[in-house]
């Protein structure tokens, strides 16, 4: 689930404006014109921080790169 009171018990969780802000924008668009990436750093930008990790999941650089793909697509903040 995604949700405001910046708690999180396996959820993803941020403050309640953010969290309005985006529910409100999901209702305006429509659930079908919808997509939730989330990434732990913007990879356009930044590298993914790896030389204090020992192993990684097999798919991880498959899902780095789908998420760099979709990435690409948007507007960068910079």
């Amino acid at each position: 689930m995604i949700h405001g009171n910046a708690v999180s018990v396996g959820c993803i969780a941020m403050g309640d404006e953010v969290a309005e802000d985006i529910f409100i924008m999901a209702a305006d668009t429509g659930l079908a014109h919808n997509e939730v990436l989330i990434a732990p750093l913007d990879v356009r930008s930044k590298t993914i921080p790896t030389s204090t990790l020992t192993t990684l999941p097999r798919r991880t650089d498959e899902l780095y790169r789908q998420i760099r793909e979709k990435l690409a697509r948007l507007p960068h903040p910079g």
